[in-house]
């Protein structure tokens, strides 16, 4: 699977070289998500952050009382995770 989107994408922000493109690479799995499939659930670690190819992810919080409230939308083009899950856990 090419990465050359997320490697476009990153080259908006960053300047990697051929080496850093490479390492970069490998740190990278493709996978599609079926439509209403939750990608993390209560309770579990956030060890991904996710780049959306075509469609769209939603993050939410889920209040004690059960209702969401959504954070933050992605859509093609765009990387979304839990920041704060991912970099503390």
């Amino acid at each position: 699977m090419a990465f050359e989107a997320r490697l476009q994408n990153i080259g908006k922000h960053s300047s990697l070289g051929p080496d850093e493109s490479a390492f970069f690479t490998t740190l990278l799995h493709y996978r599609e998500i079926p439509k209403k499939e939750l990608l993390l659930k209560e309770g579990q670690f956030c060890k991904t952050i996710n780049y959306v190819e075509s469609g769209a992810l939603r993050a939410f919080h889920l209040s004690p009382d059960g209702k969401d409230s959504t954070i933050m939308f992605a859509i093609a083009d765009w990387w979304i995770t839990d920041m704060y899950c991912f970099v503390m856990e």
